[in-house]
């Protein structure tokens, strides 16, 4: 999922994305409710988003940071 990931992160460029390691962040990661990998939490305007969590589905990736995209 990662080279998915990096593939969404540069066509949309109107949405940040970030990558939280884990062993680094684990505190991060407990705190954001993640219990399997790759999940995926989106945010706008500094709120969790409605769309809910995505884990390794490229194309609910997708659909979501084009949502996200729009104004």
């Amino acid at each position: 999922m990662r080279p998915v990931f990096e593939e969404y992160a540069a066509k949309f460029t109107d949405v940040h994305c970030v990558e939280v390691d884990d062993e680094e962040n684990p505190d991060s990661v407990a705190r954001a409710g993640v219990q399997s990998f790759p999940t995926f939490k989106f945010y706008k305007d500094g709120l969790l988003s409605i769309l809910g969590d995505v884990q390794a589905d490229s194309g609910q990736l997708h659909e979501k940071m084009e949502l996200l995209s729009e104004p």
